[in-house]
């Protein structure tokens, strides 16, 4: 899996693991908010989920530009295939659990 995420490079560079983190804040953000809200003991509004949603895109968004100017290597949908990826997975799992009504 990890070959496959990250362009068969054979190794994870340390921005590979924040773009890992902030695709599944918006991929899964619902599961994010549960981990959150069980920790602190508070109820989430969904609106919260919203928001969350908004900040990781815009600091996905700006994490990619700002490391770019550093890493040459790094090009600007390399965090897309992440969360593809992620959404993928996601989808699948839907679909699996529909199918045999899990």
């Amino acid at each position: 899996m990890i070959a496959v995420t990250f362009f068969n490079r054979g190794f994870v560079k340390w921005y590979d693991l924040i773009f890992l983190l902030l695709s599944f804040l918006i991929v899964y953000p619902d599961v994010a908010m549960e981990k959150v809200s069980e920790i602190f003991g508070i109820i989430i509004h969904p609106v919260w989920v919203v928001l969350l949603e908004l900040v990781a895109i815009g600091v996905l968004i700006s994490v990619t530009f700002l490391l770019m100017a550093n890493y040459p290597s790094l090009t600007w949908w390399h965090p897309l295939v992440v969360v593809g990826f992620l959404a993928f997975i996601r989808l699948m799992q839907s679909l699996v659990s529909r199918f045999f009504d899990l």
